[in-house]
């Protein structure tokens, strides 16, 4: 009897040990890389749904700095630093068209509204094909 104890009392010990020491952290980064794509589904589906309809989704154009503000939170969720980069220069991109096109500058001597347009448009596409591919990426 005593020696089904001292197996039954080891047994048990060795489980938590388990438990504890592997389990457990298992489940951890498995719950953690739950939440990080959840996190990232939302916060990068804002924000394609900003560059897909060029800031257009509200009633008004929004400023750089409105879709920089959007951004953050995906800026902070992407592993990619390029990616982040390319983002960047869209936004900016984005801007000059709208001022261009909204007559607040001048069009530079060799750059078309047209060709701009086109460019911002594939370049969100790309964007947003890149910001899918991170969402996937383990």
């Amino acid at each position: 009897m005593f020696d089904f104890l001292t197996g039954l009392g080891i047994g048990i010990i060795v489980t938590k040990l388990i438990d504890a020491l592997w389990i457990q952290p298992f489940l951890a980064r498995k719950e953690h890389a739950k939440w990080l794509r959840a996190e990232r589904l939302e916060s990068f589906s804002d924000l394609s749904k900003n560059l897909l309809a060029l800031s257009l989704e509200k009633e008004r154009s929004q400023s750089p700095f409105e879709v920089y503000a959007l951004a953050a939170r995906s800026f902070l969720l992407i592993e990619d630093k390029q990616l982040i980069k390319d983002i960047d220069e869209y936004i900016a991109k984005r801007d000059r068209f709208f001022q261009v096109n909204s007559g607040k500058q001048q069009p530079a001597p060799d750059e078309n509204i047209d060709d701009l347009y086109k460019e911002i448009y594939m370049d969100a596409r790309r964007l947003v094909h890149r910001l899918g591919e991170e969402l996937h990426s383990p």
